[in-house]
């Protein structure tokens, strides 16, 4: 899961172009009555009207899911009352409304709030950025928890480990061990250096099986092509000190 967060001055220009999709954008959760942009506008003047001072009053956040998970619109209401809560936005003081967008090849949600509470506070947010990329990081561990499964960058990161300890260093065994975990590794190679990798791996999801695509980088730190590359020359070493041991 993927988070970005924008402050903005306005909530009308906003708000048409998170409900300007047709049947490809609905309202999934929040706690506002309006259906429709110059309705929400209204109410969120009710907040805004708190502290006039305050120039920029919007708070826009974006969450999108890797391709080809779903999730539903109760279940995207929750994780947007979660989010806002560890980011430190009480969802019962400031007005938001969630929308799914599904028009892309990511599904995806706009959470539309306001810095300012109706009791007058006001959110001034501190690093948001990383707080909300900590903060869909780990709403990501508990949904998956929720189901009973190991989070898919957990497995995948857990599978790379075993598979560097028992490969022979090369990227080809580092595959093979992989994939006897279901996972399959596109490894890319540029001269003698791996250039690039990421990991598909399937997954259930809403009743069905999914193969999701995770670049290296994003499963960690220690599964970016950089690091393999230098994960598997060690290996390499390890395994040449041993037999010349022997």
């Amino acid at each position: 899961m993927k988070s970005n967060v924008k402050r903005g001055g306005g909530f009308a220009g906003l708000l048409r172009y998170a409900l300007d999709r047709g049947l490809k954008c609905e309202i999934v959760g929040g706690n506002m009555e309006g259906r429709n942009p110059s309705q929400l506008a209204r109410e969120f003047g009710a907040s805004r009207r708190q502290r006039r001072e305050v120039k920029r009053p919007v708070l826009h956040a974006t969450l999108s899911l890797p391709p080809g998970e779903h999730l539903s619109p109760e279940a995207w209401n929750e994780l947007a009352h979660a989010f806002m809560r560890k980011i430190g936005l009480d969802p019962e003081k400031h007005q938001f409304v969630v929308i799914r967008h599904d028009d892309t090849h990511c599904e995806h949600v706009h959470i539309i709030t306001s810095r300012i509470g109706l009791d007058g506070h006001l959110w001034h947010g501190v690093n948001e950025a990383l707080v909300a990329t900590r903060a869909t990081q780990e709403l990501e561990r508990e949904l998956w928890a929720q189901r009973g499964v190991e989070a898919p960058k957990v497995k995948i990161a857990r599978a790379v480990d075993l598979a560097i300890r028992r490969s022979d260093g090369t990227p080809d065994s580092l595959r093979t061990f992989l994939a006897k975990n279901g996972i399959e590794a596109r490894i890319s190679i540029g001269g003698s250096k791996i250039t690039g990798i990421s990991y598909g791996l399937k997954t259930s999801w809403d009743g069905g099986d999914e193969e999701t695509t995770y670049k290296g980088i994003n499963v960690g730190a220690r599964c970016d092509a950089k690091s393999i590359e230098r994960r598997l020359a060690e290996r390499r070493e390890q395994l040449s000190r041993s037999a010349s041991i022997q």
